[in-house]
């Protein structure tokens, strides 16, 4: 199952994906010089019965184009958004975009919740759901990647959400990226989003 976060930059897209599976999905020098996601990055949570893939996209409207490559073949997706900041423009573009690919759920993480006060973070979830009412039937979940509040309920609900792959039609596998490694050659990555005669 993938699942893919979007937002606005600095919104904390990538610490929250390091608090859920403990894996830092920026890897390039340039990203980790900058603090700024560019490429797509990904991070893996194995469960018991299924492992979760999460695609972290960049935030920041000049890569706007790293961020359609990533939702190829994507099962679910969590908006993310700053409970000190509230409302951005990536924001309302990711969600725009979301929108448009008829996400089966988005899931509405406000982030940084101990940079916020409760009014602070009541407001910003008033605001989501006022300016886009559909937010209204999505689950919230409040959490901050510095202290661990919501991280587990978080982890919880995304291991029970349903398998949404279609296992019944022709195989078809979007691609994320092509690049050479010396003395292995091309490597293609992405995501299978349907397949058949497959049961794992």
């Amino acid at each position: 199952m993938i699942i893919v976060t979007s937002g606005h930059v600095d919104h904390g897209k990538t610490a929250l994906l390091r608090a859920l599976t403990g894996t830092n999905a920026d890897r390039l020098p340039e990203e980790k010089k900058r603090g700024m996601t560019i490429d797509l990055g990904y991070a893996y949570l194995p469960l018991q019965e299924k492992t979760l893939g999460f695609i972290d996209v960049p935030g920041h409207e000049k890569f706007l184009s790293n961020m359609l490559a990533g939702l190829g073949g994507v099962h679910y997706a969590m908006l993310i958004v700053a409970a000190d900041e509230g409302i951005q423009p990536q924001t309302a573009e990711h969600l725009a975009i979301l929108r448009l690919l008829h996400f089966e759920q988005i899931i509405v993480v406000l982030t940084k919740a101990d940079k916020a006060s409760e009014s602070q973070i009541n407001e910003v979830k008033q605001s989501l759901i006022q300016q886009y009412p559909f937010l209204a039937e999505s689950p919230f979940f409040i959490t901050s990647a510095q202290t661990g509040q919501g991280i587990t309920e978080l982890q919880h609900y995304l291991a029970n959400l349903p398998e949404l792959a279609d296992r019944n039609k022709p195989f078809r596998y979007a691609i994320d990226r092509i690049f050479t490694i010396k003395g292995a050659g091309t490597v293609v990555t992405g995501t299978t989003f349907q397949w058949t005669g497959c049961n794992q």
